[in-house]
């Protein structure tokens, strides 16, 4: 190992210093997972936010079979008595999430601590007083006591700060709250750079072999998260090799942590077996897994997709820049000035560190969107920004402008940017008031009969009425499937793998995308003679004439010629909306479910031509979601199509509003200007 430049003396620490060694992690620990709780989602979320809370019972492509760390914790939680699944596997997220907090604390900590002297220390009163006391000091150039001469201030403020702004930041927020994998790779991160650092400047290599450990522990969590890291860990393993002592016991030992963390990946053929419940899309059984998982990504970046990559880049800047403020941005370029100057060792270990996140958030995905997946990827990254930014900067500030007094500057700035974060992510990141999955799946799976079907046309829904069905309730007798999943042939395998008791085309486990769209309807039409069929209206291939309104539902009858349609009653689907919206207003993903749901059962009426139904059942969905443009353009075609231009038009304005370039909304327009002009309704003015 490598010791610092300038030594010091040791000097006894205070009864403060070494209360609060212990007190103020233990604080931070407390006070962030007594936070996060209390802004944590009760229960389920949407769509593939609730894979992490079925997984133990229900596997699918998507959940955490590919994560068998997250798995095996989750079920050892799961033991606790007196609390769901749901509300485990949000608890859990909450801990790993507080946990991280502390860690960063002591992280940034650590970093802060290094002694340092002011460049002009020379002309200190606290240097001339040395003087005068060890007149010697000057002529033979002893060691000077670092500690004496520019004091390092309080650390513990400023470091408690970092790690504030740092719990407040969305991403950190919402992984914290919710059931998911990236609160323990975040945890297992944090965790694994902290030791490695404190390893390398104390010079301990069992420390720093236990942060290698954690590190390989990541590797079972989230592999792909765990990979942007691998540069900069094998760096360190590099150019501390030497220093490990006998190298080939150290080499040995490498090789035996990573294969103990690979070890994690059995816990999966184990689960399986012991899991009556559970649903396998064919080669979810461990190791094997995940490497068809990883092989997507081997094929490197296709140079014809540079522009792309641009401006992936330019996004994922502008949500570093939204996530941590633009300030805190350049002062981490700043800081990694300062870190170099700190350690090269760290500085290089960082740089590597932030460049393959970058360049893994490119590669991975876009980043203009706002979904939860897409915000908590950002994590790894925002947190190496900004440990970057803060001991960075406040090792320039020690060394060459206010010495003692840097800590108290560092922490009234970073406590402006607590503020700002805070306000911007209070109400985004409270998940306590999302009722919505609940009430929503407990009512239709209520209204379900034994042994029937249902096919849902919002993929969103099928986690929570799976969590509903399976496994707080005991509706085992019941198959729930959506329609989009089933133009996936891995989804198909697990849903023929989790309900074999239906009737499957025989093709359906071909690899035939043009028959995709008509799996949902040859599905109802194979099973409707033996169970009761139901669907969310909006299942691709079935339309007006195959169903009829029931309930919140709508019954699968088949093609009947002769049928005659009830009288227009949709007050159960605004009821239940309406006790939706009122409970979880602030939740965005609810909103949207809320509206699609409402856009779909608007869809039904306005087929069967009840336009007056559809209208007001259209305008309620834009009210709830009023940023999605397919709602707009269906709205505008079905005024259209009753003589209702000027009104069509102004929802086309507001489609082209939110996208501009659809080139759906773009020709719905001009078709409906050239009827406008054509019955000469209104002045070609208007």
């Amino acid at each position: 190992m490598v010791k610092h430049d300038i030594d010091y003396r040791y000097i006894r620490p205070g009864k403060f210093k070494v209360v609060s060694e212990w007190a103020i992690p233990v604080v931070a620990f407390f006070a962030a997972f007594s936070f996060y709780i209390s802004r944590m989602a009760p229960s389920i979320l949407w769509g593939d936010l609730t894979d992490f809370s079925t997984a133990n019972y229900i596997f699918s492509p998507d959940a955490a079979v590919i994560y068998p760390l997250y798995s095996l914790i989750s079920r050892v939680v799961l033991l606790i008595p007196g609390i769901t699944p749901a509300f485990s596997t949000n608890l859990m997220s909450a801990f790993f999430g507080a946990v991280s907090v502390t860690l960063f604390y002591l992280l940034i900590k650590r970093l802060f601590q290094v002694p340092v002297m002011h460049w002009n220390y020379r002309n200190m009163p606290s240097y001339q007083k040395l003087l005068e006391d060890n007149p010697d000091y000057k002529q033979i150039d002893e060691i000077i006591d670092i500690e004496r001469i520019a004091k390092p201030s309080l650390t513990e403020l400023p470091s408690l700060g970092a790690a504030v702004l740092f719990a407040f930041t969305l991403p950190v927020w919402l992984a914290s709250v919710r059931a998911d994998v990236y609160s323990l790779q975040l945890a297992l991160t944090m965790a694994g750079l902290y030791f490695v650092i404190e390893g390398i400047q104390a010079e301990r290599n069992r420390i720093f072999f236990l942060g290698l450990w954690l590190y390989a522990l990541s590797l079972t969590n989230h592999p792909m998260l765990a990979l942007a890291f691998a540069p900069a860990f094998i760096f360190l393993i590099l150019v501390n090799f030497g220093n490990l002592g006998n190298r080939l016991g150290s080499l040995a030992a490498i090789v035996l942590m990573l294969a103990a963390a690979a070890c994690v990946y059995f816990y999966l053929p184990v689960h399986r077996a012991f899991t009556v419940m559970s649903a396998s899309s064919g080669g979810q059984d461990g190791l094997t897994s995940t490497i068809p998982f990883l092989s997507g990504f081997t094929d490197g970046p296709n140079p014809e997709l540079w522009p792309m990559y641009l401006e992936r880049l330019k996004g994922i800047i502008n949500t570093l820049g939204a996530y941590l403020e633009w300030p805190l941005v350049g002062m981490a370029v700043i800081g990694l000035a300062g870190v170099f100057q700190l350690s090269k060792r760290v500085f290089t270990f960082l740089f590597l560190g932030l460049l393959f996140n970058l360049l893994f958030a490119v590669w991975f995905d876009d980043f203009y969107g706002s979904g939860f997946n897409r915000i908590t990827l950002m994590a790894p990254l925002m947190a190496l920004t900004l440990i970057t930014a803060v001991s960075g900067l406040m090792y320039i500030v020690r060394t060459q402008i206010l010495a003692g007094k840097t800590s108290v500057y560092m922490a009234l700035v970073l406590t402006i940017f607590i503020f700002a974060k805070v306000n911007d992510n209070w109400e985004r990141g409270n998940l306590a008031v999302t009722e919505g999955p609940e009430i929503i799946g407990r009512a239709i799976i209520d209204q379900l009969p034994k042994n029937s079907l249902l096919v849902t046309a919002d993929k969103n829904l099928i986690q929570p009425l799976w969590y509903y069905a399976y496994i707080e309730g005991d509706h085992h007798d019941l198959c729930i499937v959506s329609s989009e999943e089933l133009n996936d042939i891995n989804n198909r395998r697990m849903i023929k793998s989790r309900f074999p008791g239906l009737k499957y085309p025989e093709n359906f486990l071909v690899d035939d995308s043009a028959y995709n769209n008509f799996f949902a309807a040859d599905l109802c039409w194979r099973n409707s003679r033996d169970r009761r069929v139901y669907l969310q209206y909006g299942v691709y291939g079935l339309d007006y004439r195959n169903v009829v309104p029931q309930g919140l539902l709508f019954r699968y009858i088949g093609l009947d010629s002769n049928r005659t349609y009830p009288s227009p009653d949709y007050r159960n689907h605004t009821a239940l909306i309406d006790e939706v919206v009122e409970k979880s207003s602030r939740d965005s993903h609810t909103m949207e479910v809320s509206g699609r749901w409402l856009y779909y059962t608007g869809l039904y009426y306005d087929n069967i031509g009840s336009k007056k139904e559809a209208w007001y059942l259209y305008s309620r969905a834009l009210s709830i979601d009023m940023t999605d443009t397919e709602m707009r353009l269906r709205m505008a075609g079905s005024l259209a199509s009753s003589g209702k231009y000027a009104d069509a038009l102004k929802h086309i304005s507001e489609a082209l509003a939110i996208e501009p370039k659809n080139p759906r909304v773009l020709e719905l327009g001009r078709r409906i200007t050239e009827r406008m002009n054509k019955k000469g309704e209104v002045a070609a003015k208007e």
